[in-house]
């Protein structure tokens, strides 16, 4: 709330916005808490289960609820994504990246290229959502990459590679957009059927997304007004992001990918849409129409 009063405050002339600031001021020391909304025994129920150091509380995957797992279960959940490291990966990872962006220098604003070169850098941290709608509460990862050192270059290149999905006939922006072409193609006989995928994000075959993201750069006619790095850097780049380093210990994820950056999303996708091109192009027997979502 101070934030934007304080850049209105600055737009205005300097006796207007010192009252201004004066009389949010004193709303602020006059004002009174609201009437609680728990009893004295939930919160002290509350508190003890925070102190509880053999327990951890976590909101949970696609519901309003809370979840207490017990704290020593908590890695055992990430055992089958982790391959642990012997030491930090950060000082060679910062490396690699000034080694290939030094590529690119002259190619980019220079704005943009000391965004993307990173020192002091952290590791990205891993955490889990239970999945309470599934058996034995599998866990949804997630990676927090904010200061990590791919964490500007993820963003940079979500704008050159999202473009190539939205040229795929069976791509849905939203749901308006489904709804428009249900409406114009399916007619009262026809049976509508959701498929999902288990646990897409960490079963991804990265080298395959590659593979298909740069035929999709390829054919792109439109890449040239977009950015001018060529396709091999762009794939040098990508290639860089392939690993995801976090914390627990030093551990980097064993297989695929995690749910946590824009990258992550467009390659799972490119690659859900090519796979089912490619499959439904192959058989005799064509749904009326097939979408991905």
């Amino acid at each position: 709330m101070i934030a934007p009063i304080d850049e209105t405050a600055l737009n205005k002339p300097k006796a207007q916005g010192d009252e201004l600031r004066w009389k949010v001021g004193q709303a602020v020391e006059n004002s009174q808490l609201p009437m609680p909304n728990l009893s004295k025994e939930e919160v002290l129920a509350i508190t003890s289960l925070c102190n509880d150091d053999n327990i951890i509380i976590l909101p949970t995957d696609k519901s309003n609820a809370t979840m207490l797992m017990d704290r020593a279960e908590y890695p055992k959940k990430f055992a089958d994504l982790m391959a642990t490291v012997n030491k930090s990966p950060i000082l060679r990872t910062e490396r690699k990246l000034t080694q290939i962006l030094g590529k690119i220098k002259d190619l980019i604003p220079p704005t943009n290229y000391r965004q993307l070169i990173q020192n002091y850098s952290k590791l990205p941290r891993l955490y889990g959502f239970p999945k309470i709608h599934k058996d034995s509460f599998l866990l949804r990862s997630y990676v927090s990459g904010r200061s990590s050192a791919y964490y500007p270059l993820n963003r940079f290149l979500v704008d050159i590679i999202t473009p190539i999905i939205g040229k795929y006939p069976s791509y849905v922006k939203n749901s308006t957009h489904f709804e428009v072409i249900s409406n114009n193609t399916l007619i009262h006989f026809n049976q509508m059927v959701s498929l999902n995928v288990l646990s897409l994000f960490t079963i991804l075959p990265t080298d395959e997304s590659l593979t298909v993201v740069r035929e999709k750069l390829t054919s792109d006619a439109s890449l040239k007004e977009r950015i001018c790095i060529p396709i091999d850097n762009i794939m040098e780049i990508l290639t860089c992001v392939k690993a995801t380093y976090f914390v627990i210990g030093f551990s980097r994820i064993s297989a695929g990918r995690t749910s946590s950056d824009g990258i992550t999303v467009v390659l799972c996708t490119d690659q859900c849409i090519s796979f089912k091109e490619i499959s439904f192009g192959s058989t005799p027997l064509k749904p009326t129409m097939w979408l991905q979502y």
